[in-house]
């Protein structure tokens, strides 16, 4: 097998931590990533995501892993891309869908650029999948991304 450049978005939860240990032990180049997101200033701690608690908790596990561990700063573009567009979408009394915006906007395309832009070849997380062949009819989830997006997307097995 061939050493493959991976970077795990590492939540500091089990399933990311799991996966980076899994990639590592299977012999791939493994580098950890984790998003700094914005919160209303003076309630960091009771951020659903990303709280400092779960990023000293991915760092360490990447420490006992010995991988590279990157805190990546998004705090203006989440608050731009995802916050104004659940209160815009409110306001309108709509009812938005913050977590498809952060994984549109966020996780497939601010993440994925930086995890690029170290050379990585695939971008796994913790979520779970069901790893089978690509085939022509995959566009149910893929037709909204391009082809630069899709490629380091398919999970490795």
């Amino acid at each position: 097998m061939s050493k493959q450049k991976v970077v795990v978005a590492m939540s500091g939860g089990v399933d990311s931590s799991v996966a980076a240990a899994l990639l590592k032990q299977q012999g791939h180049d493994v580098t950890g990533m984790m998003l700094r997101l914005w919160s209303e200033p003076g309630k960091e701690e009771s951020n659903r995501c990303c709280t400092p608690d779960a990023m000293a908790q991915a760092r360490r596990v990447a420490g006992l892993l010995d991988i590279p561990f990157y805190v990546i700063d998004a705090k203006d573009v989440f608050k731009e891309t995802v916050v104004q567009y659940f209160l815009d979408g409110y306001a309108r009394g709509e009812t938005p869908n913050p977590c498809l915006m952060c994984n549109r906007q966020i996780r497939w395309t601010f993440l994925l650029n930086h995890a690029l832009a170290l050379g990585a070849e695939f971008m796994a997380t913790g979520h779970y999948v069901e790893s089978r062949p690509r085939t022509m009819d995959d566009t149910n989830f893929c037709a909204l991304l391009t082809i630069q997006k899709i490629n380091p997307m398919f999970y490795m097995s």
